[in-house]
């Protein structure tokens, strides 16, 4: 069984493979700036984790904002799993 991580990463490769991008993808991976996603790119991968995990991550949360780095998200995910 695959961890969030190794799920989120896959997600945002198949995102990036599209695109014809390549390069690492860490948990310390910048998002905007080092990934090259720009705002349609994060609402696709926001929408496709809730669709994976079956989760809601509340885009009205301030601390959406924070999500910056790959593994923010992975943790946000986390912690919207964890509190269902």
């Amino acid at each position: 069984m695959k961890t969030v991580e190794q799920i989120v990463f896959d997600i945002i490769k198949e995102i990036r493979d599209r695109q014809r991008r390549t390069g690492e993808i860490t948990r310390d991976s910048m998002l905007k700036y080092e990934l090259n996603m720009d705002s349609l790119n994060l609402v696709e991968l926001i929408v496709t984790c809730e669709e994976h995990f079956n989760i809601e991550i509340d885009t009205d949360n301030p601390e959406l904002l924070d999500i910056k780095t790959v593994g923010n998200l992975c943790d946000a995910i986390e912690k919207s799993i964890n509190s269902n």
